[in-house]
């Protein structure tokens, strides 16, 4: 992603070397976030992971995906409480200023093959949407 897209990280200013933790809910793992430009990468680690971070998102599996496809409104998902945010706001506002500016979907998360991106972000998309829907109804 960084590769693709390094103006992203731009809009991180002081929280270009920061780490993320993401936590979901009731997962035995997390993911340490750290988007560094070029050099990011995305661990996976406990979710009681002590590593120092600017920040910590914990919530439902598919919201999170959601958000960071781009599914989800960050800002709906916290006042709805779908997400609990622990840590330097500051920092969370960056990173989600920085993901909206980037317009990623699930494909590019995922580093399918760019032609394949297009349909499989509209595929995947609904397909959250969907999740979404279910997991709010308790299905």
């Amino acid at each position: 992603m960084a590769r693709e897209n390094p103006a992203a990280f731009d809009r991180l200013g002081a929280y270009r070397n920061a780490a993320f933790l993401i936590i979901p809910n009731g997962a035995p793992i997390a993911f340490r976030l750290e988007p560094s430009g070029r050099q990011g990468r995305v661990s996976v680690v406990q979710p009681d992971d002590r590593q120092p971070v600017a920040a910590c998102v914990r919530g439902p599996l598919v919201d999170l995906i959601a958000l960071f496809a781009g599914v989800y409104d960050a800002d709906a998902a916290f006042f709805a409480r779908r997400i609990e945010v622990e840590g330097d706001t500051s920092a969370i506002m960056a990173l989600h200023n920085a993901l909206e500016a980037a317009d990623l979907g699930v494909g590019d998360l995922i580093g399918a093959p760019r032609h394949l991106r297009p349909r499989l972000n509209a595929s995947l998309a609904a397909l959250l949407t969907l999740a979404r829907a279910r997991t709010a109804l308790g299905a």
